[in-house]
Formats: structure tokens, C-alpha cells, sequence
């Protein structure tokens, strides 16, 4: 727990919140956090969501997923938005 923890302080401090997002029961928390545009998904049912290329994904304690897929669940993943396609993003 301490882990997530921290991980979540050093990604999260000084963060602007933009938006949260709340669709039969999947959630995504939208931050700036200088200039990085960071979300932050979870779901009350376990859910995938596809990778796309345009943002790298980390596990609540920071690991790095490269998987094609992407589950969710009531753990969250950080997503980092690239740069140059944040203008594309879309929440729900």
C-alpha cells in the first residue's frame, strides 16, 4: 500500500484537476501536471482498454504495462497522454 501511496504523491503533487469522468461505474480522473496530461482509470467491473499507441500506462505502484490490452479494474492505472496527441483525447 505504501507503495501505490507514493507513487501517487510523486505523479500527482501539484496537480491541476481538469475533470472526473463517471460512466456505469468506470471512472477516469483527468490532471495537468506541468503540461503532462495525466488520467487515472478504474472500474467497478473489470473492463480492458485497448492501447492505442498515443500514452504509456503504470500499475498504482509504477510499473510499466505494455500489454495490447489494458485491464481495469478497482486498481487504478495511471495513463500518460504523448505530447503530441493530447489535443485527441477523448474521456468516455
Amino acid at each position: 500500500a505504501f507503495s501505490a501511496y507514493k507513487y501517487m504523491i510523486q505523479n500527482l503533487k501539484n496537480a491541476q484537476f481538469l475533470r472526473l469522468d463517471i460512466e456505469r461505474g468506470y471512472h477516469i480522473l483527468q490532471v495537468l501536471v506541468e503540461e503532462q496530461l495525466i488520467q487515472v482509470h478504474w472500474s467497478l467491473q473489470p473492463t480492458t482498454l485497448k492501447n492505442e499507441g498515443y500514452f504509456s500506462c503504470y500499475t498504482r505502484n509504477g510499473e510499466p504495462i505494455q500489454d495490447d490490452d489494458i485491464s481495469i479494474g478497482a486498481t487504478p492505472v495511471y495513463i500518460f497522454i504523448l505530447k503530441a496527441e493530447s489535443k485527441q483525447v477523448n474521456c468516455l
